[in-house]
């Protein structure tokens, strides 16, 4: 998007925990163009930050009721 000033390739990978969103994993194209691989590195590593955010949460609590 020249015409805004977004000039370098910007892809985005949610991270994600049984369908809650963590966050996003961003991969700025400053050399050109992700190829395949990019892409394919970048959402292994949404996959682990998420692994990551819970296995570090505590597990849910029962209801006290």
């Amino acid at each position: 998007m020249p015409q805004i000033g977004i000039t370098m390739e910007r892809i985005r990978n949610p991270i994600r925990s049984n369908d809650a969103l963590l966050g996003y994993v961003w991969l700025i194209g400053s050399d050109g163009p992700a190829g395949e691989r990019a892409v394919e590195l970048l959402r292994e590593v949404a996959t682990q930050a998420a692994l990551s955010c819970t296995a570090t949460t505590l597990p849910a609590r029962s209801p006290s009721w």
